[in-house]
């Protein structure tokens, strides 16, 4: 990704408040070769409303179409059932948990040819 890059602001676009941010980031100490995550920090109050996986699956478009990465992927502490479930929606596949910074982490990627599929079943 390009410097300055990251995520996005999320606003309420009816009052102008602030929800939190979704988008992609790069996690330069992440142990595995691909460093760009797709990722969500929302405001309980907006929790389950689907924003998470509507930003998500605009990031993944805008990771894959406008920057051109080959591989995305996206990681959550492993009893975050709520993320998990977003990453399953928007196509990343499960990869392992493992322990990172003293937590139990679950990661999930998706490949430009598999995010590519899936846009064109969609459409059709």
């Amino acid at each position: 990704m390009s410097a300055g890059a990251g995520p996005w602001a999320a606003i309420d676009k009816h009052t102008g408040r602030w929800l939190g941010q979704i988008g992609l980031n790069e996690l330069p100490r992440w142990p595995g070769p691909d460093k760009i995550e797709v990722g969500w920090d929302l405001h309980p109050s907006v929790w389950g409303r689907g924003l998470a996986t509507e930003g998500a699956r605009a990031a993944l478009a805008y990771g894959f179409e406008a920057v051109g990465l080959e591989r995305i992927i996206s990681t959550a502490r492993a009893d975050n059932v709520a993320s998990r479930r977003v990453m399953e929606k928007c196509g990343l596949v499960f990869q392992e948990e493992f322990t990172h910074k003293g937590a139990l982490v679950a990661w999930y990627a998706i490949d430009r040819a598999d995010w590519q599929a899936s846009q064109t079943a969609a459409s059709q």
